[in-house]
Parts: structure tokens; sequence; C-alpha cells
């Protein structure tokens, strides 16, 4: 927003544009407080589950992050990051004029975050940002990375990038042609030359991105 002419575009997961709200402040200075003066303690480890998982319930995967809660994460530097943002200055009134550039935000529908995902949404400019939203999961970095790196790739192509790259579904089509082609099989592109840039303009489709 400040250096809008250094950026191609954006891709956001889980973002937040307001400010906290009285309850979400009031709980996250007690957890501040607590990561502070007690440490990870399991009133903290029920709140921080909450924020990663939000409503999905998934043994293995909350053991794992509980785990890594305990012995790989410092309370301090959380703590910091907490009260960071908790502090958080609401910017959703700016974002329509200020974000110049193409958003993509990617949100899952069990996320403790698609509330405030859905209000920043709303308050962007809809000719350049679209809206991702993964049925059935809530950190879809770990639970859907197929959709993410698939929507990752749209979004590059409709900026113009990465166009010489095919995303999954057209390189399923694309063995099928092949296989029914009694023709030699074609050369395979080399990374070198997937990596140039082609020439293409997005200005006829710009909400295309992403969906």
């Amino acid at each position: 927003m400040t250096y809008p002419t250094r950026v191609l575009g954006v891709i956001l997961i889980h973002p937040t544009a307001t400010a906290a709200g009285w309850s979400e402040w009031v709980k996250d200075k007690v957890l501040s407080w607590k990561l502070k003066n007690v440490g990870v303690d399991p009133s903290a480890e029920d709140y921080l589950v909450m924020y990663k998982f939000g409503t999905d319930n998934r043994d293995n995967a909350v053991q794992q992050y509980l785990a890594d809660l305990r012995t790989k994460i410092n309370a301090k530097n959380l703590q910091l990051y907490m009260d960071s943002f908790l502090n958080r200055n609401d910017i959703s009134g700016q974002l329509k004029d200020r974000l110049t550039c193409d958003a993509m935000i990617i949100c899952g529908t069990k996320s403790s975050f698609q509330h405030t995902v859905v209000t920043m949404y709303s308050h962007l400019n809809p000719v350049k940002s679209s809206l991702l939203k993964i049925d059935n999961v809530a950190d879809v970095l770990n639970e859907a990375p197929a959709q993410v790196t698939r929507g990752l790739l749209l979004f590059c192509k409709g900026l113009g990038l990465l166009t010489s790259v095919s995303t999954p579904s057209e390189r399923a089509r694309s063995s099928v042609s092949q296989s029914s082609d009694s023709g030699a099989p074609r050369r395979r592109m080399s990374m070198q030359e997937a990596d140039m840039p082609r020439k293409s303009s997005v200005s006829s489709r710009p909400s295309d991105h992403g969906n």
C-alpha cells in the first residue's frame, strides 16, 4: 500500500484488516500476560489451538502443534507477536483506494478467521481481488496444499507470470492427448524456458485470478 509500484500482486492467507474487538482484546491481553509471566500453560495452549485450527478438531495435527509449542516455540517471542497482533490498526477503509495491485485472499471454511477474512474482502476493489475459500479445512497450507498451489499458480498466470507452467489438470489433459497421439511425444519444456516471462495482458479478465 505504501509502495504500490514495487508490487505486482499479493497473496494473503487468513488476513484481517480490522482492529481487535473488545472480547478479542481481553482474551489476547490475558494470553499475552500468561506467555510473559507463566509461559505456555494449558489455557494458553487451548486458545492458540483455536487460533490455528478453528473448529477443525484433528487429533494428530493438534498434538503435533502442541508438541511444537512446548519444545520449539519461544514463549517470549510468541508473546511479542501476540502484542503486535493485538495492537493492530483498522485499515479496512483504506483498502479500496490504496491497495491498487491485484490481491488473492485464501481462507479455510473451518478457520476461526473466516469472518474477518470475508469482512476484509468486502472492502477490497472487486475488480482487483479474488477470494479462494477451501471447504472443510482450517489450516490451508497443511491441509490443502494442492488447492493452494493451484490458486497461486492461476493468480501468477493472471499477472502474466509462469504462463508456461501448467496446472495438474492441464498436465493430465495433455497426457491423455499425447497418449492418443500416434506421433512421437513432444519435448518437455526446461525449467529455464518455463521461467522466461511472456508478454500477456489480463486487462480483459481482471477478476479471474485464483478462481
